[in-house]
């Protein structure tokens, strides 16, 4: 099955090869660098809230494009931007570090790492909104999981420089996304104590608020805040603490064009 799921992304990427217009392939249309923080909390016991520092980078081609923690092709876009079919890798920063829990059951537990996903998606971009959907699957193998994304936003010029977007939608993750970050299998549990858990596939809905700002010509100000109320099969979990997961980031960025 892994290996058909492969094959299915690259024939996504050969039909866009051939299909695909790219005109001046090696031309800049945006692009964007800075920095900035995220903060979040963690649906695990004994865990704190976690804080992170990145690179801003946002770059768009007709070929190519660099979004944060997602990179990769422009399949099919059609004349007006209105469809984008995009093709490329998402990193996952789902994980889990016994270490970091002041549980004591959960710190004897198995480590759960990060992984790259190979992601295709499609972007739908209309005066009523704009519609996104991805599927993902783990290609460094370790959950081996999968999760499809379906969001719908509707972005908000206030004022000249100031645009706000409201998002909601819904994370599926299959049972081996789900058991691999939240499961708990007969060894662990015969040493922390904890009850064997093996969840299946889930729906997580989620609710965001993206706004950019333009302080000065060309630097922006970039804020995203949002919260996920996770699935049944997630937080029924004996490693969880709650049912919901908050986030927020904010960052700066200079457009050189």
């Amino acid at each position: 099955m892994r290996y058909n799921k492969s094959l299915l992304l690259l024939g996504v990427f050969s039909f866009g090869v051939y299909a695909q217009d790219w005109g001046e392939p090696f031309r800049v249309d945006s692009f964007g660098l800075g920095l900035g923080g995220s903060a979040a909390t963690s649906e695990y016991k004994g865990y704190d809230s976690q804080y992170s520092v990145a690179p801003v980078i946002k770059l768009e081609t007709p070929v190519f494009y660099i979004d944060g923690y997602r990179a990769g092709i422009h399949a099919f876009t059609t004349d007006d931007k209105a469809h984008d079919i995009q093709l490329g890798l998402t990193y996952n920063e789902q994980k889990f570090d016994p270490k970091d829990s002041d549980d004591y059951a959960l710190r004897v537990l198995d480590k759960r790492c990060s992984s790259l996903m190979a992601e295709l998606s499609y972007r739908f971009y209309s005066d009523y909104g704009n519609f996104k959907t991805s599927y993902a699957h783990d290609i460094q193998g370790r959950s081996k999981g999968d999760k499809v994304t379906l969001a719908y936003g509707y972005d908000f010029t206030v004022t000249k420089g100031l645009n706000i977007e409201p998002s909601v939608g819904v994370d599926w993750t299959s049972k081996k996304f789900n058991e691999f970050y939240y499961g708990v299998s007969d060894s662990e549990s015969a040493v922390s104590g904890l009850k064997a858990y093996k969840p299946k596939g889930g729906f997580s809905p989620f609710m965001s608020v993206d706004v950019t700002y333009e302080a000065f010509e060309n630097f922006y100000l970039a804020l995203d805040v949002g919260v996920k109320y996770l699935s049944s099969e997630i937080k029924d979990s004996p490693m969880v603490k709650r049912n919901n997961k908050a986030w927020s980031f904010l960052g700066f960025y200079y457009a050189f064009k």
